[in-house]
């Protein structure tokens, strides 16, 4: 098909019958049924390669005639494109439309998605955003392929969307050319794992949008490759390009794996400054107890690596503007830029600084060789830190059947000591030992106990801190489980069971009798382990096909039970 370009003049004065919506122009009607006249004429006279011929020919003048009006709809069939279509104006699709677009689509109007499908389908074809500012809306989101921003104007949505295409191939590109990307508290998601899956010269994607509006996130679905993957975002107001870069090292694993981020500036008027904070964070403590908003760069990003089992390691890069660490613009900032480094917060605590450096000639931060993506991230003052409390508490059974309880604090704020609950039931807790606390420390610090006599069956324990001034704090309550001759399980299956049912015992101490029991508590039948079939490794075949149909209880001599349905 011939590229075919179609202008609002050439709509006024070649055109003048297409003021109406296309599928209701009766001139257009006329002329397609004097058109199938024509086919069936031919057909009789030149046969089929003539009617195909015409058929290519109505598929043409329908695109030409669509393109004159300022809106073209896609009303609820199927537009075909193997060249280019450029349309001045909207276009709109609308329920049941679809788009096989294996050419170009040149746009200088907005983009409307209320298809109700995935429009494009499998095709690899290219949609340019070629106007002044335009929009990308609808009730429904857009998969396009390559997607390309040109003309002379940012490019909004008002819809999530997905580029680098449907196909398992997921090849297309997000190319930004010049060009600002707003995504206005929407998401874009790049289903292409090449790190040349988005391209710019001096365009970039507008993040910005806090907590209170929805952020605006960039979700990359990265997988188990390795490169370096660049978020290329900005900041329209001063045209400033904040990149938020993955060197990735070591590939992850996980199928549909990705990394998303989102990045907003705080405002500098806010008291405390450096607001808003991110979902989920209630304050800026400093490791005195006091607001630390001025140690803290006025900028916050939003970090996530999804459906990985494990995830990639990587030298993540920050940027920064040099108005969001100094003093201008009314910010409460007393930072020296040579000190700052990246510090991340998990939901609960603040993680130690890890080991990086910043640049202070691009306003980059880099963390080398990490693998931790929690949600929050900011920049601060290595001197004065966010405070980090408790890192971990985990418990376990030793080989000796004791347990080995450990935990870790990356800061300690007028830490006196620690003390080791413990419980039979998870409620009702006694101290078990007693740890002295480091008083104050920024430093991570690793501690283990011992309980040497666990409770037969499940121990439960927690950490109680408490400072010098005799305020405390708990952990999460942690438990295990010790299996003791008296604890030893089996299995009973089938269940429900008819003339037979096997019982798989998950010890050998537990290789006894079994007797039968009704619902009564009654002792119907005692079965002797000589009278058991062996039918594998710890499973034995039980007969019961002379009990009545109803519910019973399975139990071993050491009076564990196991319900039972014979039917």
């Amino acid at each position: 098909m011939d590229a075919t370009t179609i202008s609002r003049k050439d709509k006024e004065t070649s055109v003048n019958e297409c003021s109406e919506p296309l599928e209701f122009q009766p001139t257009i009607v006329q002329r397609s049924k004097n058109i199938q006249m024509e086919i069936k004429s031919l057909e009789r006279k030149k046969g089929f390669y003539m009617k195909l011929t015409v058929l290519f020919f109505i598929l043409n003048l329908v695109m030409i005639i669509q393109a004159m009006s300022q809106v073209v709809t896609v009303n609820g069939a199927t537009l075909f494109n193997t060249s280019q279509i450029t349309i001045k104006g909207d276009i709109i699709n609308t329920a049941g439309a679809t788009i096989v677009n294996d050419g170009t689509v040149d746009l200088s109007g907005d983009f409307i998605n209320n298809s109700g499908s995935s429009l494009f389908g499998t095709s690899e074809g290219t949609v340019i955003l070629n106007g002044g500012v335009q929009t990308i809306l609808g009730n429904d989101v857009t998969v396009f392929n390559n997607l390309m921003l040109l003309g002379s104007g940012t490019k909004l949505l008002q819809q999530d969307i997905i580029v680098g295409g449907n196909t398992p191939s997921t090849s297309g590109v997000l190319s930004l050319s010049s060009q600002i990307l707003n995504l206005n508290s929407k998401d874009i998601a790049i289903t292409n794992s090449n790190p040349t899956a988005v391209t710019r010269t001096s365009g970039f994607i507008e993040s910005e949008t806090g907590p209170a509006i929805g952020y605006g996130i960039m979700k990359w679905e990265i997988e188990n490759n390795t490169g370096n993957y660049i978020f290329p975002f900005g900041n329209s107001s001063s045209t400033a390009y904040l990149p938020v870069t993955f060197e990735v090292n070591t590939a992850g694993a996980g199928s549909n794996a990705y990394i998303s981020v989102a990045t907003y500036p705080t405002a500098t008027a806010a008291n405390p400054n450096n607001r808003p904070l991110p979902n989920g964070l209630s304050s800026l403590m400093s490791l005195s107890g006091t607001e630390n908003a001025q140690n803290v760069v006025d900028r916050w990003w939003v970090m996530d690596a999804g459906n990985y089992t494990t995830k990639p390691v990587s030298t993540i890069s920050l940027t920064y503007r040099d108005s969001e660490w100094d003093a201008t613009g009314g910010s409460t900032n007393i930072i020296t830029e040579s000190s700052i480094q990246a510090q991340s917060n998990n939901g609960t605590v603040w993680n130690p600084i890890p080991m990086g450096f910043v640049n202070t000639s691009t306003n980059t931060v880099s963390i080398p060789n990490h693998n931790v993506y929690n949600p929050m991230w900011t920049l601060v003052a290595s001197s004065t830190p966010l405070p980090i409390e408790l890192l971990t508490f985990t418990v376990k059974l030793n080989s000796d059947k004791n347990v080995d309880l450990n935990w870790a604090t990356a800061s300690e704020i007028n830490n006196d000591y620690f003390t080791i609950e413990k419980s039979e039931n998870g409620t009702d807790f006694e101290p078990l030992l007693h740890v002295d606390g480091a008083g104050n420390s920024t430093s991570v610090l690793y501690y283990h106990a011992i309980d040497e006599n666990p409770f037969e069956g499940t121990s439960y324990y927690r950490l109680k801190q408490t400072d010098f001034n005799g305020m405390y704090t708990y952990s999460e309550i942690k438990s295990v489980r010790i299996e003791t001759k008296a604890n030893a399980t089996f299995q009973v299956f089938p269940n429900p069971a008819f003339d037979f049912f096997y019982v798989k015992f998950d010890s050998e101490t537990a290789f006894k009798n079994l007797l039968i029991i009704d619902i009564n508590g009654k002792v119907i039948k005692e079965i002797h382990t000589a009278e058991m079939d062996a039918a594998g490794d710890g499973i034995v075949k039980v007969n019961c096909d002379e009990l009545a149909s109803g519910m019973y209880f399975v139990s071993n001599s050491e009076g564990k039970m196991e319900k039972l349905v014979l039917q």
